[in-house]
This record gives C-alpha cells, sequence and structure tokens, in this order.
C-alpha cells in the first residue's frame, strides 16, 4: 500500500454485526506501509473491535479514493446501528460524527437552505439522544470527535457541545433536539463568504474581518425564509458572536438581551474553535483554553454557563 494516499478512520466506526463497505487497512506504530485489514465485504469480529480498542500503536486507514463510499455506506447504514441496542454508544457518536461531516458537505454544497434545515433537524434529534447517554462520557465524546479546521467539523461538534451544555443545564429532550439542531446552523451564514476569507491561514485584515462579521446577519436572514427553522435557532445563529459586556456583532447587545441557547452557543463556539487545529496554529489544550476563557467570563460569556461547561470539561473530558 505503500505510495497510494490513506486517510484516518476510528475504529469505532467498525461494527460486528455489518461488513465495512470499503477495504480497511492497518498499520501498527513505527510500520512504513499499511497491511489489508479487512476487505469491503468482511465483518469485524469482537475480539479484533477489542485490539483495536485498547491498542494505541494501531491506526487504521481507507484508501483517499473511497472516502465517498465508506461515507455512504455509514449513511446507508446508520439508522440500524443508532437504533441497535447492541451497538454501543460511543461507536453511535464516532458514527454520527462521520455523518454530520459528510450530510453538511453535501448540503452545504447545494447551498439550499431549506434543504440543510429539513437535514439538520433529524440529526439534532441523534445528537441530543446522545447527551442524555449515561454510557456516554465526556472524554469518550471528546476523542471521538474530530479536531480539525473545517466549517463541517466545527459546526458538528458545536451540535454536540451545545447539547451536552444543555443537558446539564436541565433541558428536555426535546428543547436540546432544537439546541443541537442551531448548533449545526448557527455557521450557515458562512455560505455567503468568499472561502478565500474563511480559509485564509494567516491573520485577517480590518477589511476581511468585516466581511466575517456579516454571517450571524446572512445566517439570520437565510433561515428567516425557512418555515421549518424555530425561534431558539434562528437567535442563536444571530447572536452566537454578542458578548454580555455589550461588545460583540452583529448587533452590541450584552446580558439578557442575548437568548440563553445563544450564551450556550457562543461557550461551545469558542471552545471547540480553540481546541481544535487552525491554518495558523495548532489546537490548545481544554485547560488552555479554560485558562483564556476564564480571563474574560464576566466580558464575554455567561458566568453561570460558562461554569457549567467548565465542570463538565474538568471532570468529563479531562485536559
Amino acid at each position: 500500500m505503500l505510495g497510494i494516499p490513506l486517510i484516518p478512520i476510528s475504529h469505532l466506526t467498525l461494527s460486528s454485526l455489518f461488513p465495512v463497505g470499503t477495504d480497511v487497512y492497518l498499520r501498527p506504530k513505527g510500520a512504513k506501509e499499511a497491511m489489508l485489514f479487512l476487505a469491503a465485504d468482511q465483518i469485524a469480529t469482537e475480539e479484533a473491535l477489542e485490539l483495536l480498542a485498547v491498542s494505541k500503536d494501531i491506526k487504521l486507514f481507507i484508501s483517499q479514493t473511497e472516502c465517498q463510499k465508506f461515507q455512504k455506506h455509514l449513511r446507508d447504514n446508520f439508522d440500524l446501528w443508532f437504533e441497535n441496542d447492541a451497538v454501543p454508544a460511543k461507536n453511535k457518536a464516532a458514527m454520527l460524527s462521520e455523518v454530520i461531516r459528510n450530510v453538511l458537505s453535501d448540503e452545504f454544497t447545494r447551498n439550499d437552505t431549506n434543504s440543510i434545515v429539513d437535514a439538520t433537524k433529524q440529526l439534532g434529534v441523534h445528537i441530543a439522544r446522545l447527551a442524555t447517554e449515561k454510557s456516554l462520557t465526556g472524554a469518550e465524546l471528546c476523542q471521538i470527535l474530530h479536531h480539525d479546521y473545517g466549517t463541517f467539523t466545527h459546526s458538528g461538534n458545536v451540535a454536540f457541545y451545545c447539547s451536552l451544555l444543555a443537558a446539564e443545564l436541565g433541558y428536555a429532550n426535546e428543547e436540546l433536539a432544537e439546541i443541537a439542531t442551531g448548533g449545526l446552523l448557527h455557521d450557515l451564514g458562512k455560505l455567503d463568504i468568499d472561502e478565500r476569507v474563511l480559509n485564509k491561514p494567516g491573520k485577517l485584515d480590518e477589511f476581511e474581518f468585516r466581511i466575517i462579521k456579516e454571517h450571524p446577519l446572512g445566517g439570520f436572514r437565510r433561515l428567516t425564509k425557512v418555515n421549518e427553522a424555530t425561534r431558539i435557532q434562528l437567535l442563536m445563529t444571530y447572536q452566537h458572536h454578542e458578548r454580555i459586556d455589550g461588545k460583540g456583532y452583529p448587533v452590541g447587545i450584552g446580558g439578557d438581551e442575548i437568548h440563553i441557547a445563544s450564551r450556550i452557543c457562543s461557550v461551545a463556539d469558542v471552545f471547540e474553535a480553540m481546541t481544535s487545529n487552525r491554518p495558523y496554529r495548532g489546537a490548545l489544550s481544554h485547560k488552555q483554553t479554560l485558562e483564556i476563557m476564564t480571563e474574560s467570563v464576566t466580558q464575554a460569556f455567561d458566568k453561570e454557563v460558562f461554569e457549567c461547561w467548565k465542570t463538565i470539561v474538568s471532570s468529563r473530558l479531562g485536559n
């Protein structure tokens, strides 16, 4: 396999109940070449999955050319996996994370707001169910999620974090699903931003930053034309960059003028951005991120919401 482009996958996206869907390759630590681990029509054994779960020296890959095939396999079988009680919650979360990235990529590429809202609504329901799953720890969730730079990854992670935080704050399942969907939609307005600005590897200049600051209003305008969008989702999209001290954007409101779901999204959004890799810097640790956020908590964030998130990160996600 040397010389063939490979991309990594999580062992949690494999199941002992269904075939893999694509050839999967294995590379032990220190090995130069990957070897075939499972053919597309093979089912992983329980013993093999247990070995992968405890080993930190074995990495799994698929061919880059089969990425779309792998994503289709996950989407086609997702409902069967998600509704199967024999599938552990952490496997469901890993599969859901992959499906979210693929669905958002497809829907955002089509650029049809109605279709985007329809697709994210069901994803929000799935995220909310996992947020209240007792067997899924925060530490497992953080390890499962991707932390690379990209709108689809970011939106999916923010949705997971929003739902986890809202659950800890006492929101019921229906509200959790609505908030999770709002997390998926919060950066919708970036569809109207030039990719050269969005993906600029260095610091934005003043003009570019003004363009970026237009995305909450752009997303809000898009959602106002969709009957299925709820008030909470509209406000999360519009207000997630507002600050408690009134120095945010696009309006500059503060305190209780900012909807509580937007305050939840603000904390999740900043935490996710800082703990993910960016073109101009590597990901910060949870400890570093919390320290930086704590310094500006009274200015930028709702104190109660942030303290709740800090507790979750410290006790459930680890450092």
